[in-house]
């Protein structure tokens, strides 16, 4: 009985202490600015094109120093496959595209497509599994 008693009165505090008529107080100074990009620079796009095949084992791969791009150990490196095609609400034709991996399934078969990167490159790769083979 007094553990339920010293618990009621928790409870009444608790509630008694949460209140809507509390005053905003002045907002806060300005935080100060970030930093700005290198000469407005702050990402870029590039197209990779190719085909998995047995010979390439797999894979894709871009060497950034190939193309000109400096990407640094901080960097993120982000890969999306083109998925479909699709139309705007005004009737143009756009693309569309999914973030990797993507994994796929066929029958006993898992397919994923997938990616790994440095700051020096990016390689895109199929992984499968047979499922039969793992039972």
């Amino acid at each position: 009985m007094k553990k339920l008693s010293t618990l009621i009165i928790c409870a009444l505090f608790a509630l008694s202490s949460c209140t809507t008529d509390s005053v905003q107080g002045p907002p806060g100074p300005p935080g100060p600015e970030g930093p700005s990009g290198v000469n407005g620079f702050i990402g870029t796009a590039i197209d990779v094109t190719g085909d998995f095949t047995e010979e390439n084992f797999y894979t894709l791969s871009l060497f950034f120093d190939d193309i000109d791009l400096e990407v640094f150990e901080s960097d993120a490196v982000l890969v999306y496959v083109k998925a479909a095609d699709g139309q705007d609400s005004n009737g143009n034709s756009i693309e569309i595209f999914r973030a990797l991996p993507q994994t796929y399934f066929f029958g006993d078969f898992t397919l994923q497509q997938n990616f790994d990167f440095t700051f020096e490159d990016v390689f895109i790769f199929l992984d499968g599994v047979n499922r039969d083979v793992l039972n």
